[in-house]
């Protein structure tokens, strides 16, 4: 099944024209190494994000932002 973005923030960004986006960012990058954010979606632990004390269920990971970014027309940063 293809990844759904919404199509209200494709269009906003896109207008921008953003030319490279970070992943992941702010506090999160310290929370998982990228090992696990790379691994099938099934197989991707959930970690608790200390900043915002809730819990993140990683389903939009590496391979989903990399689509993303491609779909919207920007270079990937990983972090």
């Amino acid at each position: 099944m293809p990844m759904a973005f919404r199509k209200d923030v494709l269009e906003e960004i896109q207008k921008l024209q953003i030319p490279i986006i970070r992943y992941p960012g702010g506090n999160f990058v310290f929370g998982l190494p990228l090992a696990g954010r790379r691994r099938p979606k099934q197989d991707r632990p959930k970690v608790l994000d200390k900043a915002w004390n809730t819990l993140e269920t990683n389903q939009f990971g590496t391979n989903e932002f990399l689509l993303w970014c491609k779909t919207v027309g920007t270079q990937p940063l990983l972090g």
